[in-house]
């Protein structure tokens, strides 16, 4: 009888012995290649790597045969990065000075400079819309301020539906044009 080959994903000496040493020859780079994967940037593969390895040898002897060591390895790996992760996010929440965790914190409206800045803003497209041809204003303003449909436009100016789109698309290159002007 021929023996039965190891499956691909694991070599032959690590089924038949597992120690730790071994398993970390075999599996460290994979390891630290799959924590650099699940951390990012902000995780150091090498640390997870050690943590992992550290983890297999308390749990080694509880480690079921039936299973691929590399599932076992990835879920143990898994789990430290995203310890990891969350501890960092805790961290760099709860170890920040007051006023930097204020500053993180959403407002309850808009600051008084978006206000200001949306103000500017709705002042400025109003004299773009002044200086535009009332043809062309009305459409614009009915489809992109009002939101109503073309079919409603149409109704409410007494015009055709192909009318209304052609206008709307000459209002949008009035307006842009005037805006640019506007901007400079």
């Amino acid at each position: 009888m021929k023996p039965k080959p190891a499956s691909s994903a694991e070599p032959r000496e690590e089924r038949s012995s597992l120690d730790v040493v071994s398993l970390y020859r075999v599996h460290a780079r994979r390891v630290a290649a799959w924590a650099a994967l699940l951390g990012g940037p902000n995780v150091d593969p090498a640390d997870v790597v050690q943590e992992v390895f550290l983890i297999v040898h308390r749990r080694l002897e509880s480690y079921r045969r039936d299973a691929a060591i590399t599932s076992w390895l990835y879920g143990i790996t898994t789990n430290v990065v995203r310890n990891r992760r969350r501890s960092a996010k805790l961290r760099r929440w709860f170890g920040q000075p007051v006023d930097e965790m204020a500053d993180q914190l959403p407002a309850a409206g808009p600051t008084p400079i978006e206000v200001l800045e949306r103000r500017r803003m709705s002042a400025m497209v109003y004299r773009v819309l002044d200086r535009m041809h009332e043809k062309y204003r009305a459409p614009l303003m009915l489809f992109e301020i009002q939101g109503l449909s073309g079919e409603e436009i149409a109704q409410l100016l007494g015009l055709k539906l192909p009318l209304v789109w052609v206008r709307l698309k000459r209002a949008r290159e009035q307006f842009r044009a005037l805006l640019a002007e506007e901007e400079t």
